[in-house]
């Protein structure tokens, strides 16, 4: 019996995973930074966004 490897095509189920969750995570930093309250905010007070503390729901 023998066993051949072969060089994967396309995209990995695991790279597919974490290209979609990159995605939402821009879209909720996107979403976050166009919000009227939040643009506000960071005028007023001469805020900064931190990135990562933003979450998809």
């Amino acid at each position: 019996m023998a066993i051949e490897l072969e060089a994967t095509t396309g995209e990995t189920p695991a790279a597919s995973v974490q290209r979609d969750r990159r995605q939402r995570q821009d879209r909720a930093i996107a979403a976050v930074e166009q919000d009227g309250f939040v643009r506000e905010v960071i005028e007023m007070f001469d805020a900064t966004l931190i990135e990562s503390s933003i979450k998809p729901v």
